[in-house]
């Protein structure tokens, strides 16, 4: 009696520490919890002075951009001004041209006149010539007249003849008088006519060297323009290249702020998302825990009870003791699978770092198999196997070859009578997930009444000897820890097929 109340209390004791244990897991996961809480805040006044940044770069930017806007108009200004300046350029080119057209046209002009006084100058000379033959002539004609007085005795008789001869020679002399005063007066004339156009010859210099003291004065304009214009291409070129370096440095900074900005994004994003996977984790945990104490409590209330009565019978029929004892035995027999049940469940669930490989899904399912090989040839079940869209996943081979044998072991042991048990096993990608899914035509679950008790552990739902409501809960417990989801279709009468998606990181 001594040594089984020891034993109890041992257990009870470890029970406590276990009990304790799991207490201080959920306090320091409510400590981690307010710890990423706080690294939460922290995390938003980084959020809230990188934005404060990011609106200083924005005001910054803006002013930029509106002394970029200063800037283009002042070019613009600079280019109408330029424009203004050209045009002023073109018009006096242009009057230069008229100018030089002009000058042209005068000195052709002055050519013309100066080709025209030559013209006269070589009549007036012939005119001269003329002139003096003339007088030679006259000479002549006096000379002849002076024989022809000293002929004139002589011939007298010929009078007559030499009068009328004489009468045409005077009317002749007249004649070539005449001529001689009007080649006089066109010499006198044409004299004057060179004065006049000597006199606009020097006018027209006069004008062609005004002309050329304008053109000279404004090729000096034009010069100082250009030379203006040189500067105000500078100047325009100089705002420009400013322009583009306050456009490159305005393009560099919008890229750092965009950079920033989707940095700042990114890294706001991981941690909300490593916030909210660390607090479902922590729900998830905690709830784990919740589970856990209430399956203690509960689980262990009832065999702790029973040894109670039964060491309290005890104490008052100590004759009956022997059999009583042997009642304890049995109840401390069931404690200690209830206990080493949760223990296992426990490591399921702590167990965070366990190593997956590579596994061959036939190779782990045919060691599975072999375990079953004489209830699968004593019930004739046929077993279906197709593994053609996924043969190998990666995941522990301790919780792989738990899973298969739970949930075969469920399917032989809730087999119908009525017909010969057929389970399908087969993988499948369903939006490029792995699924695997496990089929029976047993006796089938009610999940109406039954859908929230089903992965619950000592949950059972058919009378049978070895029914124990274990593998089920340690199959989901085993699935979760490595991120996966299970669950179940099944009808009564008709058979139950069990899925199992695995999380993308196993498949």
């Amino acid at each position: 009696m001594t040594k089984e109340t020891k034993r109890l209390d041992a257990i009870i004791k470890e029970l406590d520490i276990k009990l304790s244990g799991v207490k201080n897991e959920l306090n320091f996961q409510n400590k981690e919890k307010e710890n990423r809480a706080s690294e939460l805040a922290i995390a938003n006044k980084e959020l809230i002075f990188q934005n404060k940044e990011k609106e200083n770069r924005a005001s910054e930017l803006a002013i930029a951009n509106k002394e970029l806007i200063f800037q283009n108009k002042e070019k613009e200004n600079r280019a109408s001004e330029l424009a203004i300046a050209n045009e002023e350029l073109i018009f006096q080119n242009q009057e230069k041209e008229n100018r030089a057209s002009e000058l042209a046209i005068a000195n052709k002009e002055l050519i013309f006149q100066n080709k025209e006084k030559e013209n006269r100058a070589s009549e007036l000379a012939i005119a001269n010539k003329e002139l003096i033959f003339q007088n030679q002539e006259k000479e002549n004609r006096a000379a002849e007249l002076a024989i022809a007085n000293k002929e004139v005795i002589f011939q007298n008789q010929e009078k007559e003849n030499r009068a009328s001869e004489l009468v045409i020679a005077n009317k002749e002399l007249i004649f070539q008088n005449q001529e001689k005063e009007n080649r006089a007066s066109e010499l006198a004339i044409a004299n004057k006519e060179l004065i006049f156009q000597n006199q606009e010859k020097e006018n027209r210099a006069s004008e062609l060297a005004i002309a050329n003291k304008e053109l000279i004065f404004q090729n000096k304009e034009k010069e100082n323009r250009a030379s203006e214009l040189a500067i105000a291409n500078k100047e325009l070129i100089f705002q420009n290249q400013e322009k583009e370096n306050r456009a490159k440095e305005a393009v560099a900074s919008n890229k750092k702020l965009v950079k920033s900005e989707f940095d700042l994004r990114k890294f706001k994003d991981e941690l909300e998302q490593k916030i909210v996977e660390r607090t479902h984790e922590l729900e998830f945990t905690n709830t784990q825990l919740i589970d856990f104490c209430n399956i203690v409590s509960h689980n262990l209330r009832a065999p702790l009870v029973n040894m109670s009565m039964l060491v309290d019978f005890i104490e008052v029929n100590e004759e009956e003791s022997k059999e009583m004892f042997g009642k304890i035995k049995t109840v401390i027999n069931h404690l200690n699978e209830v206990f080493n049940e949760l223990v296992e469940s426990l490591q399921v669930r702590q167990d965070r770092e366990i190593k997956t490989e590579n596994i061959i899904l036939k190779d782990c399912l045919e060691s599975v198999l072999i375990g079953f090989e004489a209830q699968i040839n004593l019930y004739n079940a046929d077993i279906q196997i197709n593994f053609n869209d996924v043969s190998e996943i990666s995941f522990p081979q301790k919780y792989l070859d738990s899973i298969f044998t739970n949930l075969i072991s469920n399917a032989l042991k809730y087999k119908s009578s009525d017909r010969k048990p057929v389970i399908k096993i087969k993988t499948e990608k369903i939006n490029g997930a792995i699924v695997l899914s496990i089929a029976d035509n047993g006796l089938g679950i009610d999940l109406i009444r039954n859908k929230d008790k089903l992965f619950k552990i000592r949950k059972t739902f058919h009378l049978h000897p070895d029914a124990k409501g274990f593998g089920l809960f340690i199959t989901k417990t085993q699935i979760d820890a490595m991120g996966g989801k299970i669950w179940a279709e099944s009808a009564l009468g008709k058979g139950s097929t069990f899925f199992i998606k695995f999380k993308a990181k196993n498949t």
